[in-house]
């Protein structure tokens, strides 16, 4: 059986085989299963997986970021009271939730409370960190008490001179001195949550690192790791391309004769619209993460209430104009990963292209 040219059995492999995120087995089965068949109707059934964006600003800089450039026409941070009234509009049916988008979930101080809801009702909540404010604010007692599940930190070098050429105003110090706080009362109170999960940008700047870095999650007290493709926000810009490794076959795109990239997916159409919301800190319900600013909003659910947004008209129009569309049929998704085959690579993966 084959979906967007990734097979059933492939996706079992990889989930069984890997050391880094054999915890999220039943969600990479579940998101398949999801995706068997492109949809035929407008209307969606209700989701089970959700993306909940806490914050839409940033500590850091970083260069490929719409954020960190500052180019982000929003900056909204979730009141706790906000995120509450989502919850309850999802009658305890999502199974799992990110909570992170654009911003840096760690600088909303309600971020703990927020998880809680998520563990009252056995969600498995994700989140993601440049993990630079780790250490303050008692942070790791919370993580590790309001019942996260996984904790995505992106460390996109192991020294300080490679890893601030893209985390931009971060000291890889202070994030690793989080990571190993977190780890430290984890294992003092021998609960198995959060795992740990190191996150490595594929880059031309760390590419003599990335086989070094695996000893180095261990070392920092991460439970394991994953490597990640580059995504350039602005694909149209050349100079984009300094960040790209130096072996095209572990880009996301292909370079065309006059310069330009373009993705290298094949378009085979998007499910996501249809099990996969994704909500702004501002309320607004957008097609996916890819909707950075908010330009094709379906509606507010903090003002209308999420049921009675999911479906409306707009979210209603934009998901016709994905069925039986030849092409991706708007401006953001030419950039989008749905169905792309190399988004996350495990060390046994890389390995084979080194």
């Amino acid at each position: 059986m084959i979906l967007n040219g990734i097979g059933l059995k492939q996706i079992l492999a990889i989930s069984k085989k890997s050391l880094s995120i054999p915890h999220r087995y039943p969600q990479i089965l579940h998101q398949f299963l999801l995706r068997l068949k492109m949809p035929n109707d407008t209307r969606a059934p209700f989701p089970s997986s959700a993306m909940i964006e806490p914050i839409a600003r940033c500590n850091l800089k970083c260069p490929e970021c719409p954020v960190g450039r500052g180019e982000l026409k929003r900056s909204g941070i979730m009141k706790l009271e906000e995120f509450q009234a989502i919850w309850k509009s999802f009658q305890g049916k999502i199974a799992h939730v990110l909570l992170f988008n654009q911003g840096e979930p760690f600088m909303v101080q309600s971020l703990d409370q927020m998880i809680r809801e998520c563990t009252k009702t056995k969600t498995y909540s994700i989140t993601s960190t440049n993990a630079i404010l780790l250490h303050k604010n008692n942070w790791a007692e919370r993580l590790v008490d309001c019942g996260l599940n996984e904790l995505i930190v992106s460390i996109d070098g192991i020294t300080q001179t490679t890893f601030e050429q893209y985390r931009v105003g971060g000291r890889l110090e202070t994030a690793i001195q989080g990571i190993q706080q977190i780890r430290k009362i984890r294992d003092a109170s021998k609960k198995k949550y959060p795992i740990l999960t190191m996150q490595m940008l594929l880059s031309k700047v760390n590419e003599a690192e990335w086989i070094d870095a695996i000893q180095f999650s261990k070392k920092i007290g991460c439970d394991g790791i994953v490597y990640k493709t580059m995504q350039l926000d602005r694909v149209e810009d050349p100079n984009s391309k300094i960040f790209l490794p130096s072996n095209p076959k572990l880009w996301r795109y292909i370079e065309k004769p006059d310069g330009t990239i373009v993705l290298r997916r094949k378009w085979k159409g998007c499910s996501r619209l249809w099990w996969h919301p994704v909500i702004h800190s501002d309320g607004e319900l957008v097609p996916c993460c890819f909707d950075k600013n908010s330009e094709y909003s379906y509606g507010n659910v903090l003002k209308e209430g999420f049921t009675n947004v999911w479906n409306n008209s707009n979210a209603q129009l934009f998901r016709k104009a994905f069925l039986n569309s030849p092409k991706p049929p708007f401006k953001m998704c030419e950039n989008c990963t749905e169905g792309l085959w190399a988004v996350e690579l495990l060390p046994h993966q890389l390995k084979k292209y080194l």
